[in-house]
Parts: structure tokens; sequence; C-alpha cells
């Protein structure tokens, strides 16, 4: 759990990063690491400001997989402040210019958290320093 200042010092960090928006969506929406791996853009509804938890990210037999919910429970909505869905908006932005970019390399995996040229994977995000960018490690500012 962060202090207020640590989630300021962090989101000061990580604007603009490749990986602004899983950041933001982890400060703001409480959803575990599988979860927010999972989310796709067809989970998101900007004009009612709400996400969809649908599916998570999971290693399974060596290799990533998107996998239901363990429980009911956890297959849920859940509401999204404005702040997060602009960072969202700026991301979709930037993701359609690499795609565009890509051209026919582009893969599509419908996902928001993918790394660059990747399939969406949680290793950027358990590295050392927590996916942070290297700026962010050990700074104080």
């Amino acid at each position: 759990m962060l202090t207020i200042e640590e989630a300021r010092r962090l989101l000061d960090v990580i604007k603009d990063d490749r990986l602004e928006a899983f950041w933001v969506c982890a400060l703001t929406l409480g959803l575990r690491r599988g979860e927010l791996l999972g989310l796709r853009w067809d989970d998101v509804d900007f004009a009612n400001g709400l996400l969809a938890v649908r599916q998570t990210l999971q290693r399974a037999d060596g290799s990533l997989q998107f996998v239901d919910p363990k429980t009911d429970r956890s297959r849920r909505v859940v509401p999204a402040p404005e702040p997060t869905l602009a960072v969202l908006r700026k991301h979709k932005r930037a993701q359609a210019a690499e795609q565009l970019a890509a051209g026919k390399r582009w893969q599509n995996f419908g996902s928001f958290s993918r790394p660059r040229s990747e399939h969406p994977s949680n290793r950027a995000i358990s590295a050392p320093g927590g996916g942070l960018p290297e700026r962010g490690r050990g700074s104080t500012g």
C-alpha cells in the first residue's frame, strides 16, 4: 500500500511513460495485476466511466493465457474516475499511432497494457523496480 505522497510521486515519475495507463489504473481502480493485464479496450466504457473485469492474464503451463476470473465476484464492473479515463484515452491514441507505424507487424491482442512489440506480459510489471522507468528507481523527485 502506498501513501498519498508515494502515489503522487509515482504518478509524477510515470507521466508519459508507455506503462502510465497501467499504473494509473493500478492506483485508481484497485484491480489485481492479472486483472489489469487482462483488460481490453472492449472492457472500457468511456461514455459511462466504467471498466469491466471479464478476464485475467495468468501464467499457466509455461505460457501466458487469458482466463476467466476465478470467482463470480471477481467478474465485475468498476467505476473509473475521469482522470483515469483521460489517461486511457491518451494511451489509446498513442497505441493507435504505434499500430499505424508497425503496419503488418502489429499483433492485435485488444489489450491496452501490452508492452512494446510483445504479447501482453507481466514480465515488465514483476521486474526489479516493478516495471518503473529507470528515472523513478530510488529517485526522490
